[in-house]
């Protein structure tokens, strides 16, 4: 707190000040044009990682709606906007209890009205594939661990994003064993921890396949 300005202070350096950093509650929402919301489909909420914005680094840079639509899956990319700019992993509001399916609710409700024939029902029924880049880790293990929508969550996919909380994340995995799916890619930066949060699954026995 310095005059009241409120800031974070990095472990990595430096203060990042909630007016600048902290400042942005946009979210990105994205889908083909043939997606349908009353056919079967599926929500991929995006967790950005650090030094990104959703115009410059989301859509332009890594096209992430590009790629969903690519896919071919009837879905629709959410992707809230975290730490602006910044070398930080800040879950941000996903750290509150419940963060995440009040996220989700709000997010469905906005998304609705943008097509005349559909409501709220209908994307609250579909499942959620939660997406995680590098410094988007913590928000999608405060998700997994607390966010209120555990029931909704059917499957994770880690981009190299296994930097930290490893005991969320397996106790995540142990619990929905045969009702979702992890899948984590990884590069040699993350491929530590990797190798550990594997090694813990397969003690425990949950089988895993490389």
């Amino acid at each position: 707190d310095e005059n009241c300005r409120l800031g974070h202070k990095s472990s990595r350096g430096g203060v990042h000040w909630e007016d600048e950093t902290y400042n942005d509650r946009h979210v990105l929402v994205a889908a083909s044009p043939n997606f349908d919301p009353k056919a079967p489909g599926v929500i991929v909420v995006y967790f950005h990682g650090n030094n990104a914005t959703l115009q410059r680094d989301v859509v332009a840079r890594q096209q992430t709606p590009k790629q969903v639509a690519a896919s071919r899956l009837n879905a629709v990319l959410i992707a809230p906007q975290m730490a602006v700019d910044a070398r930080d992993s800040s879950a941000g509001n996903f750290w509150r209890q419940g963060a995440f399916a009040a996220f989700l609710d709000e997010a469905e409700t906005k998304i609705a009205r943008l097509y005349p024939n559909a409501t709220h029902a209908d994307f609250a029924r579909m499942p959620v594939v939660i997406v995680a880049y590098s410094g988007g880790y913590l928000p999608a293990a405060y998700s997994l661990a607390h966010g209120g929508a555990r029931d909704r969550i059917k499957g994770v996919l880690l981009l190299d994003a296994l930097y930290g909380e490893p005991d969320k994340f397996a106790r995540w995995i142990e619990q929905e064993r045969g009702q979702a799916f992890f899948v984590s890619a990884f590069s040699s930066s993350s491929k530590a921890e990797n190798a550990a949060l594997r090694a813990r699954l397969e003690r425990d026995g949950v089988p895993t396949v490389s």
